[in-house]
């Protein structure tokens, strides 16, 4: 194919302004579409990809909080969910002294790695803000009361994220198993790069790792209120270049 130099140009230019920071839902969508229809039409493999993206990984840790006993609860409830709808692998690792997780890895493409991060960041400080607004219209009650209050928010917040995150990946696979392009087959090819790399990395997942699931028993209240910040909640990509920096 004597043409084949210009076209992994244009396929490497429509993949980094899917990546862009700036760009809209609808021209990610767009562009994921036209680089999918590009692969197939020239029968561009794998490998291919990894050429023309020159693929940058990236690890990113979350960790216990100091003066606090467990990893937020917004990350390691949402983490798993927020993996698959941006096409990184988390897990958790290690043990603090309290015997509980001490840290959650996000691996995968750069830009994804900075996606996943930037989301559950956000949903952590819109929660704790939509907590603290709910908690001050609070009628006076006991400590035990309030921290039933607070596990039921917590709940209903992160089951409608996820629920939210369900429905975005549900609709995306029955779009492309309907045959509308929605670039879902290019995510399916990225996460086999990012199973080679962590291969190649020695990074074995067993089932144990992946447990980020919570539980305990909230109120009825708590747990509505939740639900509601939830569904107020962001689930695109940030305005601009603000959310690549998740180190800050």
């Amino acid at each position: 194919m004597s043409n084949i130099k210009s076209i992994k140009a244009k396929l490497a230019a429509l993949l980094a302004r899917a990546r862009d920071a700036g760009s809209s839902d609808a021209e990610i969508a767009a562009c994921m579409t036209r680089a999918d229809k590009i692969m197939e039409e020239y029968n561009l493999s794998e490998s291919d990809l990894d050429n023309v993206t020159s693929a940058s990984f990236r690890t990113y840790a979350f960790t216990t909080p100091e003066r606090q006993t467990r990893l937020c609860p917004v990350v390691r409830h949402c983490a798993a969910n927020a993996a698959r709808y941006t096409a990184t692998q988390v897990w958790l690792s290690g043990t603090n002294e309290h015997g509980h997780a001490a840290t959650l890895q996000v691996f995968g493409l750069e830009a994804d790695v900075e996606f996943c991060s930037w989301l559950l960041k956000s949903w952590r400080d819109f929660m704790d803000d939509q907590w603290i607004a709910y908690k001050d219209h609070m009628p006076a009650t006991d400590r035990r009361t309030m921290t039933s209050e607070r596990v039921g928010f917590v709940q209903g917040f992160t089951g409608t994220i996820n629920k939210r995150l369900s429905d975005h990946i549900r609709d995306a696979k029955l779009q492309s198993d309907g045959g509308v392009k929605t670039g879902f087959a290019l995510v399916v090819k990225k996460n086999d790069l990012i199973a080679r790399e962590m291969s190649d990395r020695g990074i074995n997942l067993g089932k144990e790792t992946r447990g980020v699931n919570g539980n305990g028993r909230g109120t009825a209240s708590g747990a509505n209120a939740g639900a509601q910040a939830g569904a107020r909640a962001n689930v695109g990509r940030g305005v601009g270049k603000a959310h690549i920096a998740i180190g800050n």
